[in-house]
Parts: structure tokens; C-alpha cells; sequence
């Protein structure tokens, strides 16, 4: 029959065993240049050190409880030494007890113990000027009792009152065991004396509401590469003349939570999107938007212009012009929430359209972006519109010509630098 003491036993045995363990990876040096490893290895130590040192401290208390008991039983021992021996396995017995009882009620505050960081909230309540007094006093037995612990205390956020109480603070504490002696604080506190603020010494009731929370501790969590699933998206927007916008990005789904990883998951783009999004931005998309000045644009006008241009219109609902090996130059789409279509485009109205030039998967954009220009220009006069900035002011072209060096020709030179030509197969799959 196995005992609650036998269970007790070989969970120390288990806690001594990984001691040992930890002692060993210590004087690894390998352990020894890995910074992260050897923090984690030697606080888990330290967790340990305590327990293991009383249960080292019973097994010699056991040792000399069956070396107390041999000499009793021999036969030749004098009355003298038996009494001596007698009483010490009383003594050792008792201290084997404690050390016991005292590692039982370890293993059970375990969880407590184990938590070395907390933050906690005072905050006045019912009583005025008086309660916010009586949370300043809270605040001050606190920090005091942790500096007697000799636990770090950092104030978070507090808000005062006008005669220098509290009427609301937030610290943390750091320290061994600090959860399992304030964890329990937590809730309503009330003081019943004369206050500061009376001057008639009348008796008044305040109250002020404290509450602990542990501080959660880093987790490293391995993930291996079959555990999760890539979801691929492009974050941009448009309509507007230039905007930085948001880099493309992975959702990396695990079982248990999501997490946003701003780069491409292939290892042979990952270094190179780290380089260029920290020495430049290069997701850009220009667009060079056209409003009317009075009345709507025919939708048929429209795509007499468009075709007339070279674009053609696709089933994403934007005519795009394409070069001559096929691949996407500039688009035209409504600025307006219709999408084009064949059937739409016949009785379709609206006041404003959007020439879009994606700068990273367009080679030559300069040139491209002043052959759109061109062509907006010519829709603009047809049209009787006008090319605006998102102020809706006009464009003049030394505005353009701004927009085609600063946020299309740098961009492209910033990827020429990494080896990475626009519009080039590579590209194209980075800012998909």
C-alpha cells in the first residue's frame, strides 16, 4: 500500500533528481554561452534550491534515525549509550517531522511560491478625501513591508488627491514568494478613526479596494513547422495620391493562438524583407485620382477611353494595361464602390476614378508611372475632369514629378541596392 509519505518521497526524489540535472547543464559551457538558456536554467534552480535542501536535510535526519536504532539494538551497548542514542532518534524524529510537514506545505503553496512578480491596485472608495488618505497609508504599509522583505517596488500610474492621498495608484512588486504573501490582500479594506480632515474629532469610516494580480512569466513555446498554417494577404489600401501602407504579411495560425508575422515565411525572403522594410519603405502603391468638375463621368466614355488606352477590363473588376510580356503595368478602377463590369459599364456613373501603379511589381516604374500620367491627363481632358491630391487640390507637374522620383524611383533604387528588381519574379512573390 502506498502512502500520502511515500508519494511525498518520490516527488522529492523527482525535485533532487532534476536539482542534479540543472547543476550539471550549469557547468556546461555550452549552456554557459547561451544567455536565455542559462537564465531560465538557473531560476528554475532556484526554485528548487529550497525544497531540496530541506529533503537532503530529512535523509540525514533518516540516516541518523537507522544509525540511533542499530546501536539500540545491539546488545553490547552499555545502558549509558542507549539512553544518548534513544534520545536522539527522538530528536531527529521530531526534526524529520517538521522538515516533513514543512516540504508538504511547499509542494502544496508551490504554484504561489513560484510566482515572484505582482501588480498591484489601490484605489479610494467610499469616504471622500479621507479614503483617498486611507489608500496613501495602504500604499506606504505595503511599500514598507516589501522593503523589509527586501522586494522591488515600481510605481506604475497614480492619481492624487488635493491633500496628497491617492485616489488611485498602481505598482508592481518584485521579489521570492511576494504572491504567496500578498496574493491574499486583494478586496475591501476599511478604517475607522478620526481622519486628517476633521477638525471636530469626530470618528469617520472610509474604505479603499486593493487588488493583486500575479504578473505573467515568458513562456518559450517551440513551434515546429507542421504545426501551423500559412495564410497569405496583402494589407495595402489605395485611393490615395502616395501612401506608405502596410507591408505584405503571414498569418501563422496555431492551434492555440495567431500570430502576426509581418514578413514572408519562405527562408529566402525573409532576410532580404527584413533589410529593405528597416533601411527604406518600398510597399507603395501610387494612385492618381480623377474627379469631375461638375457633372458624373459616363461609364461607357470611360471605357471607350480605357480601351482606346490599351487596357483591358478584367474580372477584378479594374482595367489594367500590360506590357508586352504580359505582366500588369498601371490599373484604372471607380473611385466609387461600383466595380466595373461589361454590363455595369453601360448605364454606370461617377464622379471620380483611380490610376493605380503598384511600385514594387513594376519594372521601369519611373517610365510606366509618366506613361500613366499621360494617360490620365488625357481622360482628365476628355472627361472634363481634373487630377487632384487627396486634398482634392489640383496636381501640377512639378507635384508628378515629385510623386515619380521620391516614391517611385527611390523606392526601386532601395530594392536594386538588395539585388531585388521590381517587377521581378522575386518581387512579384515578396509583395504579392
Amino acid at each position: 500500500m502506498v502512502t500520502r509519505t511515500d508519494s511525498l518521497i518520490r516527488k522529492l526524489d523527482e525535485m533532487e533528481a532534476r536539482y542534479v540535472e540543472i547543476e550539471q547543464a550549469l557547468a556546461d559551457p555550452a549552456v554557459a554561452s547561451n544567455s536565455h538558456k542559462l537564465v531560465a536554467l538557473v531560476k528554475e534552480q532556484g526554485k528548487l534550491k529550497a525544497t531540496v535542501g530541506r529533503y537532503r536535510r530529512y535523509r540525514q535526519a533518516q540516516a541518523g534515525i537507522a544509525d540511533a536504532r542499530g546501536i539500540v539494538a545491539d546488545p553490547h551497548t552499555d545502558e549509558e549509550f542507549r539512553g544518548l542514542a534513544e534520545a536522539e532518534i527522538a530528536e531527529l524524529e521530531d526534526k524529520s517531522e517538521a522538515l516533513l510537514q514543512e516540504m508538504q506545505d511547499t509542494l502544496v503553496m508551490a504554484d504561489d511560491m513560484h510566482v515572484d512578480a505582482i501588480i498591484m491596485e489601490i484605489r479610494a472608495g467610499t469616504g471622500g478625501e479621507e479614503a483617498a488618505l486611507f489608500a496613501r497609508d495602504l500604499y506606504e504599509m505595503y511599500t514598507r513591508y516589501a522593503e523589509h522583505r527586501h522586494w522591488k517596488v515600481e510605481q506604475l500610474s497614480f492619481s492624487a488627491s488635493e491633500k496628497g492621498g491617492f485616489r488611485e495608484v498602481i505598482f508592481a512588486v518584485k521579489g521570492p514568494g511576494v504572491w504567496s504573501e500578498m496574493g491574499y490582500e486583494g478586496g475591501g479594506h476599511r478604517v475607522q478613526r478620526v481622519p486628517e480632515t476633521e477638525a471636530q474629532g469626530r470618528i469617520h469610516t472610509s474604505a479603499a479596494t486593493v487588488a493583486v494580480l500575479p504578473e505573467p512569466e515568458e513562456l518559450e513555446i517551440e513551434i515546429g513547422p507542421d504545426d501551423v498554417v500559412e495564410q497569405v494577404e496583402d494589407a495595402r489600401t489605395v485611393r490615395t495620391v502616395w501612401r506608405r501602407r502596410a507591408p505584405y504579411r503571414v498569418t501563422v495560425t496555431h492551434t492555440l493562438q495567431a500570430v502576426r508575422n509581418p514578413y514572408s515565411g519562405r527562408d529566402d525572403l525573409l532576410d532580404m524583407a527584413w533589410d529593405i522594410r528597416n533601411d527604406d519603405a518600398v510597399d507603395l502603391e501610387i494612385g492618381l485620382n480623377l474627379f469631375s468638375r461638375g457633372g458624373a463621368f459616363s461609364g461607357t466614355k470611360i471605357r471607350a477611353l480605357a480601351e482606346a488606352a490599351g487596357m483591358v477590363l478584367g474580372s477584378d473588376g479594374l482595367f489594367t494595361r500590360y506590357d508586352d510580356s504580359g505582366r500588369a503595368q498601371f490599373s484604372l478602377q471607380n473611385y466609387e464602390s461600383t466595380r466595373f463590369s461589361a454590363d455595369a459599364l453601360r448605364t454606370l456613373t461617377t464622379h471620380g476614378l483611380t490610376f493605380l501603379l503598384d511600385v514594387p511589381r513594376v519594372d521601369h516604374g519611373e517610365r510606366v508611372f509618366q506613361q500613366m500620367s499621360e494617360i490620365a491627363k488625357r481622360f482628365a481632358d476628355t472627361l472634363q475632369g481634373a487630377l487632384v491630391d487627396d486634398n482634392r487640390q489640383p496636381l501640377s507637374e512639378s507635384q508628378l514629378d515629385h510623386i515619380r522620383r521620391e516614391f517611385i524611383g527611390k523606392p526601386q533604387a532601395t530594392m536594386a541596392s538588395f539585388g531585388l528588381a521590381a517587377g521581378s519574379p522575386q518581387a512579384l512573390r515578396l509583395f504579392s
